[in-house]
């Protein structure tokens, strides 16, 4: 990601913002192609284990840092940040 022309980041939550009641992203389909396109990054921060928020990250195709556990953990992938150094990992992650 070229952070030089990175001018938004989004930050939202799942359940009852990207996600429905019905646990669908459908009615945000055409939003996050275009945040896609334009490449601003989107932060998933919600009250979701790493697990289940990795199911939506997949799914979507997103690689941007995210929020678990109601601020309990941050995850960043790996060398998502250059010349930054993190003191712990788990997995692909910089926690």
């Amino acid at each position: 990601m070229k952070f030089s022309r990175c001018r938004y980041i989004i930050f939202t939550d799942l359940d009852g913002t990207l996600i429905d009641e019905e646990y669908s992203y459908r009615d945000a389909e055409d939003a996050l192609s275009i945040i896609k396109k334009r490449e601003i990054p989107l932060i998933l921060c919600t009250s979701k284990t790493r697990a289940e928020i990795e199911i939506y990250r997949n799914e979507i195709g997103i690689n941007d840092p995210f929020i678990s556990e109601n601020g309990g953990a941050i995850f960043i992938p790996e060398n998502y940040f250059e010349n930054l150094n993190f003191d712990k990992r788990i997995d692909q992650y910089c926690v």
